[in-house]
């Protein structure tokens, strides 16, 4: 292989390497905001319904251990008011006659 092409190969592979991390990051942003999301209409439900918790989050296919797991890391809150406030807006979008508020 020549130095260009060695050299070329190399930027790719930073360059997919920087990818992969970004798409790591959006999808696990994704899944905490999903997270929320679920949350929110379990609680929705049960108020709303007047169903159970275990009821709501069967109807939903959330696991009820995820919807009581509370995060014990103290920069947890600060990541807890970013995706409340994006969720709304995903949750109305979404789903129609959203219980979100």
């Amino acid at each position: 292989m020549l130095p260009p092409e060695m050299k070329k190969l190399k930027e790719l592979e930073d360059e997919n390497a920087r990818l992969k991390k970004i798409v790591a990051d959006l999808t696990l942003d994704r899944e905490m905001q999903q997270d929320v999301i679920r949350r929110k209409l379990v609680k929705g439900m049960c108020r709303d319904w007047a169903i159970s918790i275990r009821g709501a989050c069967g109807a939903l296919n959330f696991d009820r251990s995820s919807y009581h797991y509370t995060s014990r890391r103290a920069d947890q809150a600060a990541w807890n008011v970013v995706f409340a406030r994006s969720a709304k807006p995903e949750c109305a979008t979404a789903i129609a006659g959203c219980m979100c508020s």
